[in-house]
């Protein structure tokens, strides 16, 4: 019953196939989250159900927690069912991540569920989705279907709880994010091919390069696995599947609370992608924060040859290596060498 209302009436009503001719004029595209800078790409699609899976401390949860911040800023309402954390914890990074107290009460809606979604649970349910928002999160995808007694090695008990809890809020037009684990040293979700084969969006996994945590840069980097609609792996590094997409970086370094961001994945020609930015440009960039301490990102990007992206790239590469570090100071960050040597590792 909790899964046929659904706001959309009976499901086996004929769908009106002339809107459907319209919707088809454009495009399907990620419009929910975005990568940093000036790539104007999304992360996730709205109305369709979508999903992140890794390691623990990968990162599922800030990159989850950094769309919603997106979100939230957006004015638009966010859901967080959480199977694995409680509300303290997910707050924290919300606030560290710069969202206020009163957008947090107003937009971000967490719920921690127990046990099974029941017919008691209803009333409830269905006003989280009449909320009409942006993203539904759900985290703990092994733990939510172990509380209805599913089972993720079966096809059936896959397909029973997404029709049963995530369904509905993509018929909604919410952006459904599933988060899922896979085992240590895996790139595969726990359970079964079936998990990914129920989602109508993107399939990421997240990928850990750097560990996350306080006092320290932690990256992950963001790979296309499935992607129904296309858009994002038109969009991501081209290659062997997965592809790279985007990485995650959640700055810990002499600072108080984070600095996050998701950067787009770069390709060069003929190379796919570039795991580290040209040896050239390290060297211009650092030379000129050498002989200009305390320049601002626009400023070393005024005085060194090359794209935006790529010299914003080559700090971070540099910040990265303990080449040139990063104060703040009143809103500027300032970048200053970190070696007297300037030598490159």
């Amino acid at each position: 019953m909790i899964a046929e209302k659904n706001g959309k009436g009976p499901s086996w009503a004929p769908v009106d196939v002339a809107a459907a001719w319209e919707d088809a004029q454009t495009e399907t595209q990620t419009d929910v989250g975005k990568l940093s800078g000036d790539m104007p790409l999304g992360v996730f699609y709205r109305g369709k159900i979508n999903g992140v899976h890794a390691e623990s401390e990968a990162g599922k949860s800030w990159l989850a927690c950094l769309v919603a911040v997106q979100e939230i800023r957006a004015r638009r309402h966010v859901a967080y069912i959480d199977f694995e954390d409680d509300a303290a914890s997910i707050v924290r990074r919300l606030k560290a991540l710069g969202v206020s107290r009163e957008e947090l009460a107003e937009f971000f809606h967490y719920c921690n569920p127990s046990g099974p979604l029941t017919d008691a649970d209803e009333s409830e349910f269905q006003r989280l989705i009449s909320l009409g928002g942006s993203l539904a999160i759900f985290d703990g995808m092994t733990e939510a279907m172990a509380l209805e007694g599913l089972d993720g090695i079966k096809a059936e008990d896959v397909a029973a709880w997404h029709a049963k809890v995530t369904k509905a809020f993509a018929a909604a037009q919410w952006a459904v994010v599933v988060l899922d684990h896979v085992p240590h040293d895996g790139n595969r979700a726990i359970g079964s091919q079936h998990k990914k084969s129920a989602l109508t969006g993107v399939s990421y996994f997240l990928d850990p390069v750097h560990p996350i945590g306080k006092g320290v840069i932690g990256k992950s980097r963001l790979k296309v696995e499935k992607d129904r609609p296309g858009w994002v792996r038109a969009n991501a590094v081209p290659g062997k599947t997965p592809q790279h997409f985007a990485d995650l970086v959640i700055d810990f370094k002499d600072k108080p609370m984070p600095v996050a961001n998701l950067w787009p994945a770069r390709a060069t020609e003929d190379k796919g992608y570039e795991s580290e930015p040209p040896e050239r440009l390290r060297k211009s960039v650092l030379a000129f924060v050498k002989a200009n301490p305390g320049a601002s990102k626009g400023a070393v990007r005024r005085g060194v040859k090359g794209g935006n992206g790529e010299i914003d790239w080559a700090l971070e590469w540099l910040s990265d290596h303990a080449q040139v570090s990063v104060r703040k100071e009143g809103q500027t960050r300032k970048h200053y060498p970190a070696n007297p040597a300037g030598t490159l590792p």
